[in-house]
């Protein structure tokens, strides 16, 4: 039985911020062969072997990428990827913010996986509806960098409290298919927009 999320945990992924200039040193930098202790966000003093200083700063790209296979796409850089096996011809990565934004990837290997977007933003979305929030979708599709159709749906949740965009799309990849899936809560757009943003406009799915 194909296993589909049943629940989004939101987990408190990511590097953390780097601590305090005198505190413990979380990473390792090599510089003429010699090793220097660094946190994220520090800039310190090495010398080479020939005795010269040299100013060291170790920084996190605004956005990283992640690849699998033919599967590409980048997320904003304080965030991580947790990849899991949900069958054995299942395979999902994700990525969430603290707020609850979602980008999801599942790798199908013998099945497409177009038939099953409707389920999944029923699945997605079937407490916040039972809660008496308002969901309206509609279908949509949209190519990818690497010219790949996806096809799905486009959908919102609203509720008292909520106010909450989803896109759930999928694609066949000719051995299997692909599922993409997008969720972000509307009230931290103006920080959280451009991760769902980047993730749209980077992913690919085949080679």
């Amino acid at each position: 039985m194909i296993k589909l999320i049943a629940a989004l945990a939101i987990l408190a992924l990511g590097l953390g911020q780097a601590g305090a200039a005198q505190g413990p040193k979380n990473y390792i930098v090599t510089i003429d062969g010699q090793d220097v202790e660094i946190n994220l966000g520090d800039t310190v003093t090495a010398k080479t072997k020939s005795g010269t200083a040299l100013s060291v700063a170790l920084k996190r790209k605004a956005f990283a990428t992640f690849e699998s296979g033919p599967l590409r796409f980048e997320y904003r850089g304080d965030l991580s990827v947790a990849s899991t096996n949900l069958d054995s011809d299942i395979h999902q990565h994700l990525v969430a913010s603290a707020v609850g934004t979602l980008l999801i990837v599942q790798q199908y290997d013998k099945i497409n996986p177009a038939l099953l977007t409707d389920f999944m933003l029923k699945q997605m979305t079937d407490g916040d509806v039972a809660a008496s929030a308002k969901l309206q979708s509609t279908a949509f599709s949209t190519k990818l960098v690497d010219g790949t159709v996806m096809t799905g749906v486009r959908a919102s949740i609203k509720s008292d409290k909520d106010d909450v965009s989803l896109q759930v799309m999928a694609a066949d990849t000719g051995i299997g298919g692909v599922m993409a899936i997008s969720r972000i809560n509307n009230d931290f757009a103006k920080n959280e927009q451009a991760i769902v943003d980047r993730f749209w406009a980077t992913l690919k799915v085949k080679n």
